[in-house]
């Protein structure tokens, strides 16, 4: 009959000459795929297995030092590849507590990333550089939205809810600045400037104050489009007191878009 010899374990530890022919003498390191006697074993912090000493360091196995890290916010252990690392070399759970900024593509712990007006993530620096928070509803706008009145800025909804154009000289007004007259729109000053007279009257808009500058525009508003000769020649005391105007207007035809 033939004899097997039976197969003798060594621990694999360099200052271990520890052997047997039981297996069960040995813990098996997953990290090396080799036998070790307990006595040259450590327990990883991390995943709580027993290993060899040689493959722990700083009280982590080989495998959980490089598979496996702690959420700096939550301090969940997971797998890093469900995980995500800034460039500081600090780990997160990816997507739950942290995430790329939609921008830059840094990664930040979500308690400083913030949602731009196209619903994705972007920190503090490209948060500002592309949004805007509106005055009235506080949501995210993009700076080619946003409206702006005296320093605050509005989404075009809350715009839309306080403010509203001119119809003549086009600028944008408080809603209740606005009178409209035969479908169209004119802030204070333009229902002077189209001498609406008799509308003016009704409403009570003579109450309003204007410079003197303002009333001279509002004088020539009355005969434009006019050329700068004629202008000069049939109200030569007016073209005196807007001399400024007209140095400007050389060559031009005044019309109210120049005005």
């Amino acid at each position: 009959m033939l004899k097997f010899s039976q197969r003798t374990f060594t621990c694999n530890d360099a200052d271990c000459d520890y052997s047997s022919t039981n297996k069960e003498d040995f813990i098996l390191d997953q990290n090396d795929n080799r036998y070790y006697c307990p006595e040259h074993t450590s327990e990883c912090s991390d995943c709580y297995l027993k290993v060899g000493r040689e493959n722990i360091q700083d009280g982590k196995c080989t495998s959980c030092e490089n598979n496996y890290a702690t959420c700096d916010n939550c301090g969940e252990y997971d797998n890093k590849e469900n995980m995500i690392a800034d460039d500081k070399g600090i780990w997160y759970c990816e997507g739950r507590c942290a995430a790329k900024c939609n921008d830059c593509s840094k990664v930040k712990d979500k308690n400083y990333l913030d949602k731009g007006a196209d619903g994705e993530l972007y920190c503090e620096n490209c948060w500002s550089n592309n949004f805007t928070n509106c005055y009235g509803c506080g949501e995210a706008c993009t700076d080619d939205e946003v409206r702006e009145k005296n320093g605050e800025y509005y989404c075009s909804y809350c715009w839309k809810n306080q403010c509203s154009s001119c119809d003549l000289c086009e600028n944008d007004v408080d809603k209740e600045d606005l009178t409209t007259y035969q479908n169209q729109n004119y802030c204070k000053k333009c229902i002077l400037l189209q001498g609406l007279d008799n509308y003016v009257h009704e409403t009570g808009l003579t109450s309003i104050s204007y410079s003197s500058k303002d009333n001279e525009l509002m004088e020539l508003m009355k005969h434009v489009p006019i050329s700068i000769k004629e202008f000069k020649t049939r109200f030569p005391s007016l073209s005196m007191k807007l001399k400024d105007l007209i140095a400007l207007s050389v060559g031009k035809i005044l019309q109210n878009q120049l005005l």
